[in-house]
């Protein structure tokens, strides 16, 4: 079984496309004369620079983004974190933290479990069939407890004799450098953060992969050889 890969969207916002859309909403005033560009902050307290004077803009994934007098001159990084839609960890501190605690590394095992909820009573007891559309027609549709077989999370120290597999995360953060060159690169845990990575784009932060399974040893709980 081959490893699986999964870009997760930063909390439980579901739209990986984060252009900001503010046309209906009324531009502020503002009497700065130098190139610059506004801090924008949404109800989160989530931070961004955006090239905009407008009161609010609209991200797809976070929300509205509310203007404030907070100003930043527009160089070569900026034009690349508003471009790349990133944003900066220094300034977004709780939130990215946050993120990482979320997701770490876990084990899961597939058990099966009691599970309360609408099922197809089988009468051959052949649960695959559940799936099969003709299947279904002439099967009746109840409400009560099954057993169902799924990947549960268990403790990294517990034995089983099911099957496991591991769930790891990763990280990925950008580098920008005077230029507005970007680089980018995953990292496996906050002590792994390489100096100069300071940014990240919320839709594409955290990476799931699903390794392949394998059973326990008793002694070491860990892979049997």
């Amino acid at each position: 079984m081959h490893k699986k890969y999964k870009l997760l969207k930063a909390g439980l916002f579901g739209i990986i496309v984060s252009t900001s859309f503010s046309a209906c909403s009324p531009t502020m005033e503002c009497n700065i004369e130098s190139e610059h560009v506004h801090i924008y902050i949404n109800n989160n307290g989530l931070t961004k620079p955006v090239d905009s004077e407008k009161e609010k803009v609209y991200n797809f994934s976070l929300g509205d983004f509310y203007w404030t007098e907070n100003t930043i001159p527009l160089d070569s990084t900026i034009s690349t974190m508003i471009q790349l839609d990133l944003y900066d960890i220094r300034e977004n501190k709780e939130y990215f933290y946050d993120m990482i605690n979320i997701y770490s590394n876990k084990r899961q095992s597939y058990t099966d479990c009691c599970v309360y909820g609408e099922h197809y009573v089988s009468v051959n007891n052949d649960p695959k069939k559940s799936n099969d559309y003709k299947w279904k027609k002439n099967n009746e549709l109840i409400t009560d407890y099954y057993i169902e077989t799924k990947w549960i999370d268990i403790g990294l120290d517990e034995y089983t004799t099911d099957k496991v597999r591991d769930v790891t995360y990763t990280y990925l953060l950008y580098k920008i450098d005077e230029e507005g060159n970007f680089t980018q690169k995953y990292f496996s845990s906050l002590e792994d953060i390489e100096e100069g990575y300071n940014y990240f784009n919320p839709s594409t932060l955290v990476k799931e992969t699903i390794g392949e399974e394998y059973y326990l040893s008793v002694k070491t709980k860990k892979k049997l050889d």
